[in-house]
């Protein structure tokens, strides 16, 4: 018991709390009757997932003298030890997936940012081409009526040449007083 009583973890009772983080901490408390007179009471802390069999072990210490006491207190400690060493390896464990996770997403925002500059380039090489299109479109059209007023110069100074003052041909007919188009 005087083991106990040195070690303020496991003398100093706390009254109950009515803060709500106490209510769901990451560690557990347990108070443990020793019995005895006057009565004794034991509070430990735990971290949770510890086993009831730890808990129970402390009840066990009511008669058992300074060294078995301090061994099964050495006991506790490494099982804490090994509990805690298991958390440990576990959030390395998490340290690297979130590494990974970090590489994968920096990877995927470069091959995002390339894509959208690629996505830009295309574009502006689009509307490069489309205008290209409507200067070739306009070109032809020029280029038609060009074609188009030389053909009706041609067209005017042949019949010029020729003398041909109506549009209209003329031509032979069978029936005299008939004209082609059927006007008399």
């Amino acid at each position: 018991m005087e083991i106990l009583r040195r070690m303020p973890c496991f003398t100093n009772a706390e009254p109950p709390s009515t803060k709500m983080s106490n209510f769901f901490p990451f560690t557990k408390w347990v108070s443990v009757s020793l019995g005895g007179d006057p009565p004794a009471f034991v509070t430990a802390r735990f971290p949770l997932g510890t086993p009831e069999s730890m808990v129970s072990r402390i009840q066990l210490l009511q008669g058992c003298t300074a060294q078995e006491t301090a061994e099964v207190r050495l006991e506790v400690v490494e099982t804490m030890r090994a509990f805690i060493t298991q958390c440990m390896s576990g959030i390395k464990e998490l340290h690297i997936k979130l590494e990974s996770v970090e590489s994968d997403l920096a990877t995927t925002q470069k091959a995002a940012a390339d894509g959208a500059e690629a996505l830009k380039s295309v574009e502006e090489e689009k509307e490069t081409v489309w205008a290209e299109i409507e200067g070739l479109r306009e070109e032809g059209k020029a280029a038609e009526k060009q074609v188009d007023d030389m053909y009706f110069y041609d067209y005017c100074s042949c019949m010029k040449k020729n003398d041909i003052t109506h549009d209209t041909p003329s031509f032979p007919s069978d029936y005299e007083g008939k004209a082609p188009d059927g006007s008399s």
